[in-house]
């Protein structure tokens, strides 16, 4: 934000006569807004209660593992209509994780800057440690309400399912050191060794 303009809002700006304000802070607001706003006495002090907000993306709630639901499926449903809704259900989360792929690859493009031949490169290799490590990505997220692909400092974990050197020929050593830099990377180098053991204990338990 300008710096003429920030110091003055938003409470102190409502207080001042329009000549009074710095140049561009009328226009910021609109001749129209200030005076609607300067009808409130108390804003200012309303102002001054707000809480910052971070938008987020809720997940929906998951009722697969609630029993009465399970058995309301079984008593609701015929096996071929359990079936097609098992589809329905797989078909769905291929879905998510492609779109999960497509945007961290945008994002980690949007930060360092790929070039179209080491997107096309990177893309599948994504995609297979989404599929492989996205219940251990879910476990050790920050939050439990929105999905680890929308989080700032987890969305590029699955670039650390991908062997250093591996990752180093498809981005350059350059991109690679500016990642390893970054904030997000030194979040999650400490979880490097835990996405792996939770994987593989959870895949032993599996078989």
């Amino acid at each position: 934000m300008r710096s003429d303009i920030q110091p003055f809002l938003p409470a102190r700006a409502l207080t001042l006569p329009s000549q009074e304000l710095p140049r561009g802070v009328a226009s910021f607001f609109g001749g129209h807004l200030l005076r609607l706003l300067r009808q409130c006495p108390n804003l200012a002090q309303q102002l001054g209660t707000i809480q910052s907000y971070d938008l987020d993306f809720r997940t929906e709630a998951k009722p697969d593992t609630a029993m009465l639901w399970k058995t309301a499926l079984a008593r609701e449903l015929n096996a071929q209509q359990r079936n097609d809704r098992n589809n329905e259900v797989q078909a769905r989360e291929a879905f998510r994780e492609d779109a999960a792929c497509f945007w961290l690859v945008a994002m980690f493009d949007q930060r360092f800057h790929l070039t179209a031949e080491r997107r096309g490169k990177i893309l599948p290799r994504i995609a297979k440690v989404i599929v492989d490590y996205g219940p251990e990505f879910a476990n050790y997220s920050s939050s439990k309400g929105s999905r680890w692909y929308l989080q700032y400092y987890f969305m590029f974990a699955p670039f650390f399912g991908i062997p250093k050197a591996d990752l180093k020929s498809i981005l350059s050593g350059e991109v690679c050191d500016q990642f390893s830099q970054s904030a997000q990377a030194s979040n999650l180098e400490n979880l490097r060794g835990n996405f792996k053991g939770a994987h593989d204990a959870r895949v032993k338990g599996a078989n």
